[in-house]
């Protein structure tokens, strides 16, 4: 049972179709030059796309719930416990996250967001330790990095026994490494004078040669809807590269919020297909 997984796919698709489709009118057009700009501000529709997958997700972990419970006494008390242990504390941080987005929303109506707030004056210091930030680098590592490099050294997990089938269910899949990637290549600063900006692009660099490496030595257990999501990452790197104006003019801090979210909860999503599967 794949449903999840295609639906985190499809959900990738859109999202990443609208930014693409965002930064190449306000790149090529005079009329929606200020488009992408406007879109990605606090309190605008890449914050309302990621509160909408945070009610999402906060769904996906109930149901979740339901079926650990469900199976409580087919598997160890171990796996039982952790995987609550996860499914709180998921469901905390899409709470958190939730009335965070809720607060931009609520700053922008009463004008308390100043030029200060900006991403773009940022330094790498202010961004590291931001919200932002912190879920950017603790997802890259936890959710790129990591999984790439246990599929690079052709590590498997011994599913016959209950630890082995734990460590599968909250393994992070293909679609969950490619939308933090995508992430990765949004850039919440273009500030070209910090230097230390560019440990973003350094990251994204290694984390996508890694992945590449691995899609060409599982290819085989790619299916269609991974190379799809290649595909629009390649595009959206494309369009990014050729974007230079909108890139300079633009915030991608809500935006990048808005994909490390939708990777959290693609994983998260994800737990249910290893009980579904079992179920069927």
């Amino acid at each position: 049972m794949k449903h999840n997984i295609i639906i985190s796919s499809y959900t990738f698709f859109v999202l990443s179709l609208f930014t693409i489709l965002a930064l190449l009118a306000s790149e090529f057009t005079t009329t929606f030059s200020q488009l992408f700009a406007l879109l990605s501000k606090n309190g605008r529709i890449y914050d309302v796309f990621s509160m909408i997958i945070c009610i999402f997700g906060i769904v996906g972990i109930f149901n979740t719930a339901f079926f650990i419970y469900k199976r409580k006494d087919l598997e160890s008390k171990k796996a039982v416990t952790i995987l609550t242990i996860a499914s709180v504390l998921s469901f905390i941080l899409l709470v958190f996250l939730f009335f965070h987005l809720l607060e931009h929303a609520k700053s922008v109506v009463v004008n308390e967001i100043s030029v200060e707030d900006d991403i773009r004056f940022y330094k790498f210091t202010s961004y590291a330790v931001s919200l932002n930030g912190i879920l950017f680098f603790l997802g890259f590592i936890f959710f790129v990095l990591l999984p790439v490099l246990y599929r690079l050294v052709s590590l498997d997990l011994n599913l016959s026994s209950r630890t082995g089938r734990l460590l599968s269910i909250l393994e992070p899949n293909k679609t969950t490494i490619i939308i933090f990637l995508c992430a990765a290549i949004l850039e919440p600063s273009f500030a070209f004078s910090d230097r230390f900006f560019y440990i973003d692009s350094v990251l994204f660099l290694i984390g996508a040669i890694m992945f590449l490496v691995m899609a060409f030595m599982k290819r085989a257990n790619f299916r269609f809807y991974d190379y799809v999501n290649i595909v629009m990452l390649s595009l959206t790197i494309l369009v990014i590269l050729v974007s230079v104006n909108a890139m300079s003019n633009s915030d991608f801090y809500n935006a990048r919020f808005c994909f490390l979210i939708l990777g959290f909860v693609s994983w998260t999503s994800s737990w249910i297909n290893f009980l579904l599967k079992e179920e069927s």
